[in-house]
């Protein structure tokens, strides 16, 4: 599917003759579709809306107060915003399972959804910010780490952060829902092994790929340190 003439078509197969690949249904062509055009502009709107709180992907999200004299070129001056695009590039060209989203305190022409500002509780005397969305909570993380210097972060590093910040809610939230089923007096205790046992296979999956994740970013971010005192 062709979004973008500058950008290669997103491409989603399916075939009921394939055990593996299996057919594609209407709520995966609609996912995909919605996934494909937010790529191709990532910015706040109802179709961004869509893939976080439908679909219920997680966001990576680069909010600024407003568009420097309205003009969007202005952007390609702000270190952040260039940082922001390099992390858009890698959600087109790997499955890092976060939705990139770009906003303006006030955004215009939503079409009737909340600003993210409002969802997010944003302070806006802390903008420009990075912040990540772990949608089936609703939670919302403000990147901790120094903003100020250029040289102090990278696409890799702030995209990690989100990933990892994802996963640590994502694993917190799954041992929530654990408990509240040992806490069930509707089921049997057949019931409640046999659904903790599909719980904790998502928990030991988020923990996997969050100890690859943690692993990741502290090599980046060491790897960040270095060449920043090299440049020094």
């Amino acid at each position: 599917m062709w979004i973008n003439k500058e950008l290669a078509p997103n491409r989603l197969t399916g075939d009921p003759r394939d055990d593996v690949v299996g057919p594609l249904d209407m709520m995966q062509t609609m996912k995909f579709i919605q996934q494909s055009i937010v790529s191709s502009i990532p910015r706040w709107s109802e179709r961004a809306h869509t893939l976080l709180f439908d679909f219920q992907m997680n966001g990576i999200v680069y909010m600024i107060d407003e568009i420097p004299n309205n003009d969007p070129r202005e952007l390609m001056n702000d270190w952040r915003a260039l940082t922001f695009n390099a992390i858009v590039d890698y959600t087109r060209s790997f499955d890092t399972g976060m939705v990139p989203i770009m906003s303006t305190y006030e955004a215009k022409n939503l079409g009737g959804i909340m600003q993210l500002s409002e969802l997010l509780k944003v302070n806006r005397e802390d903008l420009p910010m990075f912040y990540t969305i772990h949608s089936r909570t609703g939670q919302s993380v403000a990147y901790p780490y120094s903003m100020e210097d250029p040289l102090d972060s990278s696409p890799e590093l702030i995209l990690l952060w989100s990933r990892r910040t994802v996963l640590y809610l994502e694993i917190e939230s799954f041992d929530a829902i654990i408990k509240q089923i040992d806490e069930k007096e509707d089921i049997t205790d057949e019931e409640k092994v046999e659904y903790n046992k599909e719980v904790q296979k998502v928990i030991e999956q988020a923990k996997e790929e969050l100890d690859v994740v943690i692993q990741k970013f502290d090599e980046v971010q060491a790897l960040v340190a270095e060449k920043k005192a090299e440049f020094l």
